[in-house]
């Protein structure tokens, strides 16, 4: 049987390795998939780790990231849920928060 040749990009394929390209398709759809939950993994125990913290600035920014990554994996109730608790830590602790927003990496005091 002979197979039909097919240009693409210059490159000459025949049918047999176009089905292979399908496969390929799957393979990068099983390990996009695989990529995700080891992203959703990471980020569940980063958020668990992070309770044991005995800085709430770094808890609130793993919190946050934690649920930035949740959110991009399209897990965005899980994502919500840690947003809240970063939220109620900064409501805790509003000299961490306003640290946070400012972007510093340590929370300090004021001056008067």
């Amino acid at each position: 049987m002979l197979s039909t040749p097919l240009f693409v990009g210059g490159v000459e394929e025949n049918e047999g390795q176009r089905r292979n390209h399908d496969g390929d398709d799957e393979d990068d759809e099983h390990q996009a998939r695989s990529a995700r939950d080891l992203a959703r993994d990471m980020a569940f125990e980063a958020a668990r780790v992070a309770t044991h913290a005995a800085d709430p600035h770094w808890e609130i920014k793993v919190l946050l990231r934690a649920s930035d990554a949740l959110d991009r994996c399209g897990d965005h109730d899980d994502a919500i849920t840690l947003q809240t608790r970063a939220m109620t830590l900064m409501v805790r602790h509003p000299d961490v928060s306003d640290a946070t927003i400012d972007g510093d990496n340590a929370p300090h005091g004021r001056m008067m």
